[in-house]
């Protein structure tokens, strides 16, 4: 079993005990971290918000837990990612490489554009696991609707494989943001 850092398990705690969770909820949010993380290592997935806690949490129901342990385990893993974004932690794996590491580093940001009042566009850089999917997307779709009615132009934007949505979860969502 993954053994988490002292220092890491001392920030984790203060951070959930200043998130709300209650001392006597601490051992099982650590317990959670526990296992997501040797699961991460044993199924060898990256460690990545998004990707990887579905990956837990599917796991977590096809091992039949109840569901409101997996909420549980989603929320301690939530909380551990809120904090090493907030405080520049992570836990990568001893065997991983120096390129690699780089590399989890580098996709750990992702390139924002907007539209500037000068009617160009300015690019900045923000964290990738700072908000799920759906709100990115909807913060994109929002964003491309105030450009289209800020510009003096006919935008046409083409979705490609836009069929393929009905396959991903939470397709309904996603469609109807599109739409």
């Amino acid at each position: 079993m993954f053994q988490i850092p002292a220092d890491i398990y001392s920030a984790y705690t203060s951070f959930i005990e200043q998130r709300g969770v209650k001392a006597r909820q601490h051992r099982y949010y650590v317990k959670w971290l526990r296992y997501y993380l040797d699961f991460c290592h044993k199924y060898n997935v990256k460690q990545t918000a998004q990707v990887s806690l579905a990956a837990f949490t599917g796991k977590l129901k096809e091992k039949k837990q109840a569901e409101n342990l997996r909420k549980q385990a989603h929320h301690a893993i939530s909380l551990f990612y809120e904090m090493g974004h907030l405080s520049g932690y992570t836990i990568t794996q001893k065997n991983e490489g120096l390129f690699q590491k780089a590399v989890n580093f580098i996709t750990s940001f992702r390139p924002v554009l907007s539209p500037s009042p000068e009617g160009g566009i300015s690019v900045s850089v923000q964290t990738a696991f700072k908000t799920d999917g759906i709100k990115i997307l909807e913060e994109t779709m929002n964003s491309l609707e105030r450009f289209v009615d800020d510009v003096d132009l006919d935008v046409h934007v083409a979705l490609d494989e836009f069929q393929e949505i009905t396959k991903v979860h939470n397709s309904i969502g996603i469609e109807g943001i599109l739409t």
